[in-house]
Protein backbone atom coordinates (compact mmCIF):
# COMPACT_ATOMS: atom_id res chain seq x y z
CA UNK A 1 0.00 0.00 0.00
CA UNK A 2 1.44 2.92 -1.26
CA UNK A 3 1.34 6.31 0.98
CA UNK A 4 1.81 9.73 -0.74
CA UNK A 5 4.75 12.02 0.41
CA UNK A 6 4.44 15.63 0.72
CA UNK A 7 7.21 17.96 0.04
CA UNK A 8 7.48 21.31 1.06
CA UNK A 9 8.61 21.84 -2.58
CA UNK A 10 8.48 25.38 -2.28
CA UNK A 11 11.02 27.57 -4.41
CA UNK A 12 12.35 30.34 -2.03
CA UNK A 13 13.03 33.59 -4.70
CA UNK A 14 14.96 35.93 -3.64
CA UNK A 15 13.17 38.79 -5.11
CA UNK A 16 14.91 42.38 -5.50
CA UNK A 17 14.10 45.86 -4.89
CA UNK A 18 12.57 47.34 -7.74
CA UNK A 19 15.46 49.45 -8.41
CA UNK A 20 16.61 51.14 -11.29
CA UNK A 21 19.42 48.96 -12.25
CA UNK A 22 19.10 46.98 -15.29
CA UNK A 23 19.95 43.52 -13.19
CA UNK A 24 17.44 44.19 -10.44
CA UNK A 25 14.95 44.76 -13.24
CA UNK A 26 15.63 42.20 -15.38
CA UNK A 27 15.76 40.14 -11.89
CA UNK A 28 11.99 40.90 -11.02
CA UNK A 29 10.58 40.30 -14.50
CA UNK A 30 12.17 36.99 -14.19
CA UNK A 31 10.38 36.27 -11.15
CA UNK A 32 7.07 37.12 -12.74
CA UNK A 33 7.44 35.10 -15.43
CA UNK A 34 8.74 32.05 -13.18
CA UNK A 35 5.59 32.29 -10.99
CA UNK A 36 3.23 32.08 -14.16
CA UNK A 37 4.80 28.94 -15.42
CA UNK A 38 7.03 31.01 -18.41
CA UNK A 39 10.21 29.05 -17.75
CA UNK A 40 12.19 30.26 -21.13
CA UNK A 41 11.20 33.52 -20.64
CA UNK A 42 12.73 33.55 -17.30
CA UNK A 43 15.41 32.05 -17.89
CA UNK A 44 16.27 34.57 -20.58
CA UNK A 45 15.66 37.42 -18.27
CA UNK A 46 17.95 35.84 -15.33
CA UNK A 47 20.68 35.29 -17.87
CA UNK A 48 19.82 38.84 -18.92
CA UNK A 49 20.56 39.97 -15.46
CA UNK A 50 23.80 37.73 -14.75
CA UNK A 51 25.18 39.09 -17.87
CA UNK A 52 24.62 43.09 -16.39
CA UNK A 53 26.49 41.59 -13.00
CA UNK A 54 28.31 38.23 -13.19
CA UNK A 55 28.05 38.37 -9.46
CA UNK A 56 24.38 38.04 -8.85
CA UNK A 57 23.56 35.20 -6.59
CA UNK A 58 19.73 35.30 -6.62
CA UNK A 59 19.80 35.33 -10.52
CA UNK A 60 21.53 32.12 -10.58
CA UNK A 61 19.77 30.83 -7.47
CA UNK A 62 16.35 31.87 -9.38
CA UNK A 63 17.79 30.30 -12.41
CA UNK A 64 18.29 27.22 -11.02
CA UNK A 65 14.66 27.27 -10.05
CA UNK A 66 13.87 27.93 -13.59
CA UNK A 67 15.81 25.09 -14.48
CA UNK A 68 14.42 22.74 -12.40
CA UNK A 69 10.83 22.82 -13.43
CA UNK A 70 11.93 22.27 -16.63
CA UNK A 71 14.04 18.98 -15.75
CA UNK A 72 16.96 20.65 -16.66
CA UNK A 73 19.14 19.02 -13.80
CA UNK A 74 22.31 19.45 -14.42
CA UNK A 75 21.90 22.97 -15.07
CA UNK A 76 19.63 23.28 -12.31
CA UNK A 77 22.77 22.26 -9.94
CA UNK A 78 25.24 24.56 -11.67
CA UNK A 79 23.41 27.35 -10.69
CA UNK A 80 22.71 26.15 -7.23
CA UNK A 81 26.44 25.73 -6.92
CA UNK A 82 27.29 29.21 -8.54
CA UNK A 83 24.57 31.08 -5.90
CA UNK A 84 26.14 28.96 -3.27
CA UNK A 85 29.63 29.64 -4.00
CA UNK A 86 28.85 34.05 -4.35
CA UNK A 87 26.78 33.90 -1.36
CA UNK A 88 27.48 31.14 1.30
CA UNK A 89 25.42 31.31 3.94
CA UNK A 90 21.75 31.79 2.39
CA UNK A 91 20.27 29.19 4.07
CA UNK A 92 17.73 28.95 1.06
CA UNK A 93 20.46 28.43 -1.50
CA UNK A 94 21.17 25.17 0.29
CA UNK A 95 17.59 24.14 0.81
CA UNK A 96 16.88 24.95 -2.72
CA UNK A 97 19.56 22.18 -3.45
CA UNK A 98 18.75 19.84 -1.34
CA UNK A 99 15.06 20.19 -3.12
CA UNK A 100 16.68 19.31 -6.15
CA UNK A 101 19.17 16.55 -4.74
CA UNK A 102 15.92 14.43 -3.05
CA UNK A 103 14.25 14.73 -6.97
CA UNK A 104 17.22 12.89 -8.21
CA UNK A 105 16.65 10.38 -5.18
CA UNK A 106 20.26 11.20 -4.28
CA UNK A 107 19.14 11.22 -0.68
CA UNK A 108 22.58 11.71 1.13
CA UNK A 109 23.28 15.02 -0.65
CA UNK A 110 19.97 16.08 0.29
CA UNK A 111 20.62 15.39 4.13
CA UNK A 112 23.96 17.36 3.77
CA UNK A 113 22.34 20.51 1.92
CA UNK A 114 19.11 20.63 4.20
CA UNK A 115 21.41 20.30 7.93
CA UNK A 116 23.35 23.02 5.79
CA UNK A 117 20.18 25.22 5.82
CA UNK A 118 19.35 24.19 9.06
CA UNK A 119 22.82 25.36 10.37
CA UNK A 120 22.51 28.79 9.01
CA UNK A 121 18.15 28.98 9.38
CA UNK A 122 17.38 26.81 12.46
CA UNK A 123 14.02 27.94 12.08
CA UNK A 124 13.56 27.00 8.55
CA UNK A 125 10.39 24.81 9.02
CA UNK A 126 10.36 23.14 5.52
CA UNK A 127 13.92 21.68 5.75
CA UNK A 128 13.13 19.54 8.95
CA UNK A 129 10.00 18.29 6.73
CA UNK A 130 12.17 17.28 3.70
CA UNK A 131 15.01 15.97 5.44
CA UNK A 132 12.52 14.10 7.12
CA UNK A 133 11.44 12.85 3.82
CA UNK A 134 15.33 12.06 2.77
CA UNK A 135 15.81 10.31 5.89
CA UNK A 136 12.77 8.45 5.47
CA UNK A 137 14.11 7.02 1.71
CA UNK A 138 17.23 6.19 3.68
CA UNK A 139 15.30 4.07 5.93
CA UNK A 140 16.08 6.30 9.11
CA UNK A 141 12.96 6.07 10.25
CA UNK A 142 13.93 7.61 13.60
CA UNK A 143 15.76 10.61 12.45
CA UNK A 144 12.31 11.04 9.96
CA UNK A 145 10.06 11.48 12.90
CA UNK A 146 12.61 13.26 14.83
CA UNK A 147 12.68 16.17 11.94
CA UNK A 148 8.65 15.74 10.80
CA UNK A 149 9.04 16.37 14.93
CA UNK A 150 10.81 19.48 14.86
CA UNK A 151 8.77 21.19 12.04
CA UNK A 152 5.60 20.66 13.61
CA UNK A 153 7.63 22.19 16.97
CA UNK A 154 8.05 25.34 14.65
CA UNK A 155 4.87 25.43 12.55
CA UNK A 156 2.25 23.67 14.82
CA UNK A 157 -0.15 24.69 11.82
CA UNK A 158 2.19 22.19 9.55
CA UNK A 159 -0.47 19.39 7.97
CA UNK A 160 2.71 18.34 5.15
CA UNK A 161 4.61 17.38 7.94
CA UNK A 162 2.09 15.57 10.32
CA UNK A 163 0.85 13.26 7.24
CA UNK A 164 4.96 12.20 6.36
CA UNK A 165 5.04 11.38 10.18
CA UNK A 166 2.20 9.73 10.02
CA UNK A 167 3.48 7.97 6.72
CA UNK A 168 7.02 7.04 9.24
CA UNK A 169 4.90 5.42 11.42
CA UNK A 170 3.25 3.25 8.74
CA UNK A 171 6.29 2.16 7.65
CA UNK A 172 6.99 0.72 11.36
CA UNK A 173 3.31 -0.83 11.37
CA UNK A 174 2.05 1.64 13.96
CA UNK A 175 -1.24 2.05 12.05
CA UNK A 176 -3.17 3.54 15.20
CA UNK A 177 -0.62 6.03 15.97
CA UNK A 178 -0.64 7.08 12.13
CA UNK A 179 -4.65 7.32 12.02
CA UNK A 180 -3.70 10.11 14.67
CA UNK A 181 -1.28 11.76 12.45
CA UNK A 182 -3.34 12.22 9.46
CA UNK A 183 -6.75 12.90 11.60
CA UNK A 184 -4.55 15.86 12.69
CA UNK A 185 -3.01 16.98 9.16
CA UNK A 186 -6.90 16.87 8.12
CA UNK A 187 -8.07 19.32 10.85
CA UNK A 188 -5.79 21.63 9.34
CA UNK A 189 -5.61 21.23 5.57
CA UNK A 190 -9.29 19.41 5.10
CA UNK A 191 -9.34 19.95 0.97
CA UNK A 192 -5.97 17.70 0.73
CA UNK A 193 -7.72 14.53 -0.88
CA UNK A 194 -3.99 12.52 -0.18
CA UNK A 195 -4.40 13.10 3.31
CA UNK A 196 -8.19 11.15 2.97
CA UNK A 197 -6.22 8.15 0.80
CA UNK A 198 -3.33 8.15 3.66
CA UNK A 199 -5.70 7.31 6.63
CA UNK A 200 -8.06 5.00 4.40
CA UNK A 201 -5.22 3.17 4.13
CA UNK A 202 -4.03 3.19 7.47
CA UNK A 203 -7.66 2.07 9.01
CA UNK A 204 -7.68 -0.44 5.91
CA UNK A 205 -4.49 -2.15 7.72
CA UNK A 206 -5.78 -1.53 11.10
CA UNK A 207 -9.03 -3.93 8.97
CA UNK A 208 -11.49 -1.12 9.87
CA UNK A 209 -12.94 -1.14 6.43
CA UNK A 210 -16.01 1.20 7.58
CA UNK A 211 -13.90 3.96 8.35
CA UNK A 212 -11.97 3.17 5.45
CA UNK A 213 -14.73 3.52 3.33
CA UNK A 214 -15.70 6.78 4.37
CA UNK A 215 -11.89 8.03 4.01
CA UNK A 216 -11.78 6.75 0.64
CA UNK A 217 -15.79 8.07 -0.43
CA UNK A 218 -13.93 11.64 0.72
CA UNK A 219 -10.75 11.00 -1.39
CA UNK A 220 -12.80 10.42 -4.19
CA UNK A 221 -14.95 13.64 -4.13
CA UNK A 222 -11.54 15.34 -4.73
CA UNK A 223 -10.30 13.41 -7.04
CA UNK A 224 -13.06 10.87 -9.06
CA UNK A 225 -10.66 8.85 -11.92
CA UNK A 226 -8.39 7.06 -9.56
CA UNK A 227 -8.51 3.21 -10.32
CA UNK A 228 -6.42 2.47 -7.11
CA UNK A 229 -8.81 4.17 -4.78
CA UNK A 230 -11.91 2.43 -6.53
CA UNK A 231 -10.64 -0.96 -6.05
CA UNK A 232 -9.19 -0.37 -2.73
CA UNK A 233 -12.77 1.34 -1.85
CA UNK A 234 -14.13 -2.46 -3.20
CA UNK A 235 -11.42 -4.35 -1.21
CA UNK A 236 -13.06 -2.87 1.59
CA UNK A 237 -17.30 -3.41 0.67
CA UNK A 238 -15.70 -7.17 0.05
CA UNK A 239 -14.04 -7.65 3.41
CA UNK A 240 -17.52 -6.12 4.75
CA UNK A 241 -19.44 -8.82 2.66
CA UNK A 242 -21.29 -6.19 0.98
CA UNK A 243 -20.41 -8.04 -2.53
CA UNK A 244 -22.70 -6.37 -4.59
CA UNK A 245 -21.01 -2.43 -3.93
CA UNK A 246 -17.51 -4.43 -4.24
CA UNK A 247 -18.33 -4.80 -7.46
CA UNK A 248 -19.68 -1.40 -8.46
CA UNK A 249 -16.26 -0.10 -7.22
CA UNK A 250 -14.38 -2.99 -9.03
CA UNK A 251 -16.17 -1.55 -12.55
CA UNK A 252 -15.12 1.65 -11.84
CA UNK A 253 -11.48 0.88 -11.84
CA UNK A 254 -11.71 -1.24 -14.56
CA UNK A 255 -13.51 1.46 -16.44
CA UNK A 256 -10.96 4.08 -15.90
CA UNK A 257 -8.15 1.72 -16.09
CA UNK A 258 -8.87 -1.37 -18.98
CA UNK A 259 -5.48 -3.02 -18.19
CA UNK A 260 -6.00 -3.00 -14.06
CA UNK A 261 -4.79 -6.35 -13.12
CA UNK A 262 -6.12 -6.12 -9.37
CA UNK A 263 -9.87 -4.59 -10.67
CA UNK A 264 -10.21 -7.86 -12.81
CA UNK A 265 -9.05 -9.92 -10.35
CA UNK A 266 -11.05 -8.68 -7.64
CA UNK A 267 -14.21 -8.21 -9.67
CA UNK A 268 -13.73 -11.82 -10.30
CA UNK A 269 -13.57 -13.38 -6.56
CA UNK A 270 -16.33 -11.13 -5.73
CA UNK A 271 -18.35 -12.77 -8.95
CA UNK A 272 -17.25 -16.08 -7.35
CA UNK A 273 -18.54 -15.44 -3.81
CA UNK A 274 -22.35 -13.93 -5.72
CA UNK A 275 -22.05 -17.40 -7.38
CA UNK A 276 -22.37 -15.40 -10.86
CA UNK A 277 -19.52 -17.78 -12.08
CA UNK A 278 -20.18 -16.98 -15.58
CA UNK A 279 -19.00 -13.25 -14.82
CA UNK A 280 -16.02 -14.67 -12.90
CA UNK A 281 -15.05 -16.56 -16.10
CA UNK A 282 -14.98 -13.47 -18.11
CA UNK A 283 -12.82 -11.36 -15.18
CA UNK A 284 -10.32 -14.33 -15.07
CA UNK A 285 -10.12 -14.47 -18.78
CA UNK A 286 -9.63 -10.65 -19.02
CA UNK A 287 -6.70 -11.18 -16.40
CA UNK A 288 -4.87 -13.86 -17.74
CA UNK A 289 -4.51 -12.04 -21.27
CA UNK A 290 -3.21 -9.34 -19.00
CA UNK A 291 -0.82 -11.87 -17.07
CA UNK A 292 -0.78 -15.06 -18.99
CA UNK A 293 1.79 -17.17 -16.58
CA UNK A 294 -0.67 -15.95 -13.39
CA UNK A 295 -1.45 -19.32 -11.23
CA UNK A 296 -4.15 -17.52 -8.91
CA UNK A 297 -6.14 -16.78 -12.00
CA UNK A 298 -6.26 -19.95 -13.68
CA UNK A 299 -7.22 -21.52 -10.40
CA UNK A 300 -10.10 -19.18 -9.70
CA UNK A 301 -11.28 -19.53 -13.20
CA UNK A 302 -11.03 -23.52 -12.87
CA UNK A 303 -13.49 -23.08 -10.18
CA UNK A 304 -15.94 -20.69 -11.73
CA UNK A 305 -16.21 -23.17 -14.87
CA UNK A 306 -16.20 -26.21 -12.07
CA UNK A 307 -19.58 -24.15 -10.77
CA UNK A 308 -21.21 -23.90 -13.90
CA UNK A 309 -20.33 -27.80 -14.81
CA UNK A 310 -17.66 -27.31 -17.70
CA UNK A 311 -15.62 -29.81 -15.76
CA UNK A 312 -12.95 -30.17 -19.23
CA UNK A 313 -12.63 -26.61 -18.65
CA UNK A 314 -12.02 -26.75 -15.65
CA UNK A 315 -9.38 -29.63 -15.34
CA UNK A 316 -7.22 -27.65 -18.11
CA UNK A 317 -7.22 -24.32 -15.95
CA UNK A 318 -6.55 -26.14 -12.80
CA UNK A 319 -3.65 -28.11 -13.97
CA UNK A 320 -2.37 -25.53 -15.73
CA UNK A 321 -2.28 -23.47 -12.05
CA UNK A 322 -0.89 -26.72 -10.84
CA UNK A 323 1.64 -26.16 -13.44
CA UNK A 324 2.88 -22.47 -12.08
CA UNK A 325 2.39 -23.93 -8.49
CA UNK A 326 2.77 -27.48 -7.60
CA UNK A 327 1.69 -26.59 -3.64
CA UNK A 328 -1.33 -25.15 -5.23
CA UNK A 329 -3.72 -27.08 -2.81
CA UNK A 330 -7.36 -25.53 -3.62
CA UNK A 331 -6.50 -26.52 -7.35
CA UNK A 332 -5.58 -29.89 -6.50
CA UNK A 333 -8.88 -30.03 -4.71
CA UNK A 334 -11.00 -28.29 -7.25
CA UNK A 335 -9.56 -30.56 -9.94
CA UNK A 336 -10.14 -33.69 -8.15
CA UNK A 337 -13.96 -32.43 -8.00
CA UNK A 338 -13.84 -31.84 -11.68
CA UNK A 339 -12.55 -35.77 -12.16
CA UNK A 340 -14.96 -37.41 -9.58
CA UNK A 341 -17.86 -35.43 -11.47
CA UNK A 342 -16.04 -37.23 -14.42
CA UNK A 343 -15.99 -40.60 -12.73
CA UNK A 344 -12.15 -40.42 -12.71
CA UNK A 345 -12.44 -41.57 -9.20
CA UNK A 346 -8.65 -42.85 -9.17
CA UNK A 347 -7.41 -39.28 -10.77
CA UNK A 348 -9.83 -37.59 -7.83
CA UNK A 349 -8.15 -39.49 -5.10
CA UNK A 350 -4.60 -38.58 -6.52
CA UNK A 351 -5.38 -35.03 -6.23
CA UNK A 352 -7.26 -35.29 -2.98
CA UNK A 353 -4.33 -37.24 -1.33
CA UNK A 354 -1.91 -34.31 -2.69
CA UNK A 355 -4.58 -31.50 -1.09
CA UNK A 356 -4.56 -33.61 1.95
CA UNK A 357 -0.71 -33.74 2.25
CA UNK A 358 -0.77 -29.62 1.98
CA UNK A 359 -3.17 -29.70 4.91
CA UNK A 360 -6.24 -28.54 3.11
CA UNK A 361 -9.37 -29.34 5.50
CA UNK A 362 -11.98 -29.82 2.89
CA UNK A 363 -9.35 -32.54 1.21
CA UNK A 364 -8.86 -34.52 4.10
CA UNK A 365 -12.04 -34.91 5.08
CA UNK A 366 -13.82 -35.95 1.65
CA UNK A 367 -10.35 -38.34 1.03
CA UNK A 368 -11.13 -39.99 4.16
CA UNK A 369 -14.94 -41.60 2.62
CA UNK A 370 -14.41 -40.95 -0.86
CA UNK A 371 -10.70 -42.79 -1.36
CA UNK A 372 -11.91 -46.04 0.81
Amino acid sequence: MKFQIYTSFLFVLLIGSLLAQNDEAFLARGNDKLKIGDYTGAILDYSNAIQKNPSFAKAYENRAAAYFSQKSYDLAESDYNKAIELKPQIAIFYYNRGLLFSELKDYDKAVKDYTKALYLDPKLDVAYNNRGNAYGELQNIRDAVLDYSEAIKLNPKFADAYNNRGNAFISQKFYDIAVVEYGKAIEIKPDCAAYYKNRGNAFTSLNNYAMAIKDYSKYLEFNSDDAVIYNNRGNAFYNLNYFDKAIDDYNKAVYIDPVFFDGFNNRGKANLNLKKYENAVSDFSQLINLSPKNAEAFKNRGIAYYYIKQYEESISDLSIAIEYNQNFAEAYYYRALAESEKKNKTGACKDLNVAAALKYQKAIDMAKDYCK
